[in-house]
């Protein structure tokens, strides 16, 4: 019996698998050079010079650089004027002949140093020492920022938002990405002082890396990359789904992902390189877990600089072309996670659709919200009338000691029970607000729309989305019209080279209302009745509006742009429509009607 269960057990793990590499028939590129440290085993936070020349290393206490090829080492632990007992960290490269590099004062401070090749002494800048601290600090392309967390982010010495951001920084030339918040739920992107455009992020992020107008994020779980059109681009290279410290890497002008991955068990550890939107990639081995990273692309090499969570950096020089492995297999083609459609410029996935809930019936979100806003009714009138029954019962006790004592003891409890009531409350704050505020939701779970009655009186099966259409003399399926997809290129022709960010034209989220014109017979839409982006009141063509997830200056362009191109109107709205100025802070997307909509 013990053989059979031993059996299923290995025909289980090669489905898991498929037909990818495994830890033992990895090949690895044979490096044309390795590096080691001589001075410290202190390599943590690695950063290689654009030109892969120089190496800057060192966790808090330490901030080395060294040349790679002649082994020549510049010491900036204690910087010329540094107070004691004030630490310095690894420093990056803000220009390719410039490092910056921070040292820390006191946990409020940091003071800035900038760094030339030309004759490697540490200058202070002139930045403000409460402005450069933060728990991230990036430099890159002439500029520089620092995260607080959920505080402030500062670009260059000036506060860019306080709006309580979140993490992940990264920067590269004018351009500045970061978590939205700190749930991590949506990216921001900046450039120079405006901010252009956010997206939603489909993976988990954890860290994220931006060059050439291209982003690519995630860690620990799968990764994904933004084109600068705004598509969102699955660029996991793994059967196993699972990648650290993404990085783009540009070669000859063209973006090439490299991050880091362990195997599962026998685990090895090491890097992948391949090209934007492919999975077969260069394996650079590694010497243990990965914690950080470095890779640049210089003379038809990669160079790869790989610190483990022990801090044991090595930086080897890999042949650009190196063969290229196949990690991935049949295992990403059948993983169940995602709807795949190859095109060109990467994988494009579309979320999977999971088992619904009738429409009228709570779902488990609006479940848990329910039992704990009636609980909390519940208990607090519990406790209201225990402490009126006590109150009572001692008014009534006669000056009795022992009905008096039951009384106060009735008070008590009641007194502990609302103590134990407010408690967890301010537990249920604090782990959501959304459990208190009535708008917890999980996402994916969506409903199914019941049979209904259309506007008609007619007996509709709103699960039957191509009868719906032909009743409401909609297309099936949905699309956009022709206006619109013209109107679109147009817009984009007037802003060639500008990232517009991500485009909603028919409603994504409740499908059967691009067949309902918006009526709510089979459940809620996202838009209006007759709203353009369901085609107006008339249209039978498709989609005839557009929102851009963006606002600020940018938002303003595109509203220019669409003008000039024969929109009806284009504006800014806020999360209810509402026209505003598209510098509000209310704003959330630009709303842009094609010129035969009946509607808005």
């Amino acid at each position: 019996m013990k053989k059979h269960y031993l059996l299923l057990s290995l025909v289980l793990v090669t489905i898991l698998i498929g037909t990818s590499a495994t830890a033992e028939d990895i090949s690895y590129a044979t490096p044309s050079s390795t590096w080691v440290p001589s001075k410290t085993n202190n390599g943590w936070w690695p950063t290689l010079s654009p030109d892969g020349k120089y190496i800057a290393y060192g966790n808090w206490g330490e901030s080395w650089v060294t040349d790679i090829s002649t082994g020549q080492n510049w010491d900036f632990r204690k910087p010329t004027g540094l107070p004691s007992g004030a630490r310095c960290i690894a420093g990056q490269w803000i220009q390719s002949d410039t490092l910056s590099f921070v040292c820390e004062l006191s946990n409020k401070d940091m003071a800035r140093y900038e760094v030339s090749t030309a004759d490697w002494i540490a200058r202070r800048t002139s930045d403000e020492p409460n402005l450069v601290a933060g728990n991230i600090i990036v430099a890159r392309d002439g500029h520089w920022a620092s995260y607080l967390a959920t505080t402030r982010i500062v670009k260059d010495g000036a506060v860019l938002t306080d709006e309580g951001p979140g993490g992940a920084l990264s920067i590269s030339e004018d351009m500045l990405v970061h978590a939205c918040d700190n749930n991590n739920a949506s990216i921001c992107a900046w450039e120079g002082k405006d901010l252009i455009v956010t997206y939603d992020t489909t993976t988990p992020l954890h860290t994220m890396d931006t060059r050439g107008g291209y982003i690519v994020y995630g860690g620990y779980g799968p990764i994904h990359g933004i084109t600068p059109d705004g598509q969102d681009v699955d660029l996991t290279a793994t059967a196993w789904q699972t990648e650290y410290i993404p990085q783009i890497v540009m070669k000859d002008g063209e973006p090439w992902i490299a991050s880091s991955t362990c195997t599962p068990a026998p685990e090895k550890c090491f890097a992948v390189i391949r090209p934007w939107g492919e999975r077969k990639g260069i394996i650079v081995g590694g010497n243990g877990g990965p914690a950080s990273m470095s890779v640049i692309y210089s003379n038809n090499n990669f160079i790869v600089a790989y610190a483990t969570d022990q801090g044991r950096l090595s930086v080897q020089t890999i042949p650009a072309d190196s063969a290229r492995v196949d990690l991935c297999g049949e295992t990403c083609n059948n993983s169940g996670n995602t709807t795949e459609t190859i095109t060109p410029g990467g994988r494009f996935f579309s979320p999977r659709t999971l088992p619904g809930i009738p429409e009228g019936y709570m779902g488990l979100d609006q479940l848990l919200v329910f039992f704990l806003n009636w609980s909390k009714y519940i208990l607090g009138i519990a406790v209201f009338v225990m402490i009126f029954f006590g109150g009572v019962k001692w008014f009534f006790s006669q000056g009795n000691p022992g009905e008096i004592s039951k009384a106060q003891d009735i008070i008590k409890n009641a007194v502990i029970g609302a103590i134990l009531l407010l408690s967890a409350y301010l537990i249920l704050y604090t782990v959501n607000p959304d459990l208190i505020n009535g708008s917890f939701t999980l996402p994916g779970i969506k409903t199914v729309p019941p049979t209904a009655t259309n506007g008609t009186g007619a007996a509709t099966s709103c699960q039957n989305l191509q009868t719906l259409a032909s009743q409401n003399n909609e297309p099936y399926p949905r699309k956009n019209s022709t206006e619109v997809d013209t109107l679109i290129a147009d817009i984009k022709s007037k802003l060639s080279g500008v990232n517009v960010g991500r485009m909603y034209t028919f409603d994504e989220s409740y499908e059967y209302c691009n067949y309902t014109r918006g009526n709510r017979f089979c459940g809620k839409c996202s838009h209006a009745v007759n709203s353009c982006h369901y085609g107006g009141r008339t249209g039978k063509d498709g989609a005839l509006a557009i929102d851009f997830a963006v606002r600020g200056s940018l938002g303003d362009r595109i509203i220019g742009a669409a003008m000039t191109s024969g929109a009806k109107d284009a504006r800014c709205e806020n999360s209810s429509g509402t026209k505003v100025a598209c510098s509000s802070s209310s704003a959330t997307h630009v709303h842009v009607t094609s010129k035969s909509c009946d509607s808005n």
